[in-house]
């Protein structure tokens, strides 16, 4: 199954004599952090379970996590789950496999290639390493001042000369390639994908062709994209497979006002006087990519770093903290930083004055805004009068505010392209 049609995130390979340790944690994953979660082999007999599990449930998700145990050990079909995973992971290298260490059992030597976590007991810290291992491509950086939205196919015969482009763009010119992230299932070109285009400062679109000519013999998702470009104002340059017929109008918008070839053989120099043309037009988007985490100065330090890091690597982009702002114009730079973030997370628990007043610039500057807060011991659920009209995430403890963090985060979740190999 094409990795973008998928309809799960992660599979879940464990010994039923373990349900009591993993069903928290399936239901942490599925009910807080947001993911969809195959797991429930207990409707299949022993007999059914490679026949069945392999194919619904391997094939069905992005990710693998395997519960290490004395239980799973001692199974006769781990290795095999390992295996299936694992040939998954080597067909496409964003499928995540992950080593849940849940007791003191010696850990299988077929284990080597997936990433290995000990979980003797479901914290925060565990949590949140957890879903940092399921991120698809681990974002390298994300300061996002050389970003260029990356609009191509992955069709397995369009790989090759998209992956050149690819290649020339990140190694020999230093730009990071930002696209939509494969789990949307559907364009949403009047937001999540207008808004990642704006993040950047250029557009390169790879078109292959295809047998439609109302879209000029390429893909309409693509062009559509190239539209959403140019009403932005952002410069573009035109990769075309022979055969592509785009607009007249549109391809003289675009840098060098032509298509350019798609490179073959030599990518380096192929694509050198091109990749020339979008260095000279290239400037960094006025609107860069970060969020903005509201929160009170005398939360832990720890706990405060383990979400920012969950969120710059679930989104892709830098998380910023009013705290971290200092210098002489501290206030209004904090001030200019809400108003132009593409969202702020508010913490507003125990009514923290210096948060009230970020989220409430927030609101006021109506920059999409989500409120978190922790659960009272009274039971009592009361928001100040400014945010009673909002959505507010309760929370219990740690883990459900790092799962609900995820959560959140995953809305505005991009594509970080990793140099091809």
């Amino acid at each position: 199954m094409p990795y973008n049609k998928r309809p799960n995130d992660v599979f879940i390979s464990y010994s039923h004599g373990d349900g009591n340790v993993v069903e928290p944690l399936v239901r942490w994953l599925q009910d807080v952090a947001g993911l969809r979660v195959w797991w429930d082999a207990s409707r299949l007999t022993a007999g059914d379970r490679l026949a069945a599990a392999l194919p619904k449930g391997l094939e069905s998700a992005r990710a693998a996590v395997f519960c290490v145990s004395k239980h799973w050990n001692a199974s006769s079909w781990c290795e095999d789950e390992y295996n299936a995973a694992l040939q998954a992971r080597r067909a496409d290298r964003r499928y995540r496999l992950i080593a849940l260490h849940l007791d003191d059992a010696p850990v299988p030597t077929f284990l080597a290639n997936a990433r290995f976590l000990e979980m003797p007991a479901l914290t925060a810290e565990v949590g949140a390493a957890l879903l940092e291992a399921l991120v698809p491509e681990p974002v390298p950086w994300v300061h996002g001042d050389a970003d260029v939205y990356l609009s191509r196919s992955w069709h397995a015969d369009d790989l090759a000369a998209a992956d050149r482009v690819s290649a020339a763009l990140i190694g020999q010119c230093g730009y990071r390639l930002v696209g939509d992230s494969p789990d949307f299932a559907v364009f949403d070109g009047e937001d999540r994908v207008r808004c990642i285009i704006d993040s950047c400062g250029a557009l390169v679109g790879v078109l292959p062709f295809r047998d439609d000519a109302a879209h000029g013999f390429t893909s309409k998702w693509i062009v559509n994209e190239i539209k959403l470009a140019r009403s932005l104002g952002r410069p573009y340059l035109l990769f075309a497979a022979d055969g592509v017929e785009l607009d007249a109008d549109l391809v003289g918008s675009a840098l060098g006002a032509r298509l350019q070839p798609l490179p073959n053989g030599d990518a380096a120099a192929g694509l050198a006087a091109s990749v020339a043309l979008l260095d000279e037009a290239y400037v960094p988007s006025p609107r860069p990519a970060y969020s903005f985490f509201a929160t009170s100065l005398r939360e832990a330090g720890g706990e405060i770093d383990r979400a920012v890091n969950l969120m710059e690597q679930v989104t892709g982009m830098q998380c910023l903290l009013g705290q971290r702002l200092a210098g002489q114009h501290a206030q209004q730079e904090i001030v200019e930083r809400i108003r132009r973030a593409q969202f702020v997370l508010a913490d507003v628990s125990a009514n923290n004055l210096n948060t009230l007043i970020e989220a409430g610039i927030a609101r006021g500057a109506g920059v999409r805004l989500h409120l978190l807060c922790k659960r009272p011991e009274s039971g009592d659920l009361h928001a100040r009068f400014m945010f009673r009209d909002l959505e507010i995430s309760w929370y219990a403890d740690a883990l459900a505010r790092i799962g609900m963090m995820h959560r959140i985060a995953r809305l505005y979740r991009r594509r970080i392209f990793s140099p091809p190999v």
